[in-house]
């Protein structure tokens, strides 16, 4: 069992991956604020276009000028991994970081990969960052981020209690956009938040989760 303390969304113009990792770095500060050491923090990304604006900038300049003189700044940042590791770089993150690439099932499957690195006793906290990149000039995308903690280490007691159960629905449906994941977390999140609900289970096909608010706690 594991909780949720802050969560963060906010809307991403359109852009390259490096411009935009390093325009929103300042708004996930609260979230690796917590007093745990960077070698005890996880940090996972979840994103379905990680690396897609940036190679399609690449390959159009080198289908121009030639391979060999293409941006060498901008080759890396074709990587999906590429924003997790300046996320890294940035905090001084030490622990595990890694990215999971997919739609509705990336999101979920990192909370998964959370309360998996807690098992093991790889980390205490957990940093997940969803950016979803706008694929269009002209379009925006989002940043949602949220903070996970062991609950065996938890003092005070969890804001939201997140349980990782096996999925109900047989056989597995594709799972959902990953925007559409994002809006129904939150949509979640802000019910346990205001009274409007007290439990809630939410999943991809392939896990559940049930998210639980004990009596008196919100989240950030």
């Amino acid at each position: 069992m594991i909780y949720l303390d802050m969560h963060h969304l906010s809307m991403l113009d359109w852009g390259l991956e490096r411009e935009l990792i390093a325009s929103i770095t300042p708004r996930l500060v609260p979230l690796f604020d917590s007093g745990v050491p960077r070698h005890r923090t996880c940090l996972i990304v979840a994103s379905s276009n990680a690396g897609a604006a940036t190679s399609v900038k690449f390959w159009a300049d080198a289908a121009q000028v030639g391979p060999a003189l293409a941006s060498p700044e901008l080759f890396p940042w074709c990587l999906a991994n590429a924003p997790c590791g300046a996320i890294a770089r940035h905090f001084g993150v030490t622990g595990p970081n890694f990215t999971l690439l997919g739609a509705g099932d990336a999101m979920m499957g990192a909370i998964e990969a959370a309360a998996g690195q807690f098992a093991l006793d790889c980390a205490d906290m957990a940093v997940v960052v969803v950016p979803q990149f706008a694929e269009l000039q002209g379009e925006t995308g989002h940043l949602f981020a949220f903070r996970l903690q062991r609950h065996d280490v938890s003092d005070p007691p969890s804001p939201v209690l997140i349980t990782v159960m096996p999925a109900s629905v047989s056989p597995a449906p594709a799972p959902p956009p990953l925007p559409e994941s994002v809006e129904t977390f939150v949509r979640l999140l802000r019910q346990l938040d205001d009274g409007g609900a007290t439990a809630g289970l939410i999943s991809d096909g392939q896990r559940s989760f049930r998210l639980e608010r004990p009596k008196g706690r919100g989240i950030g």
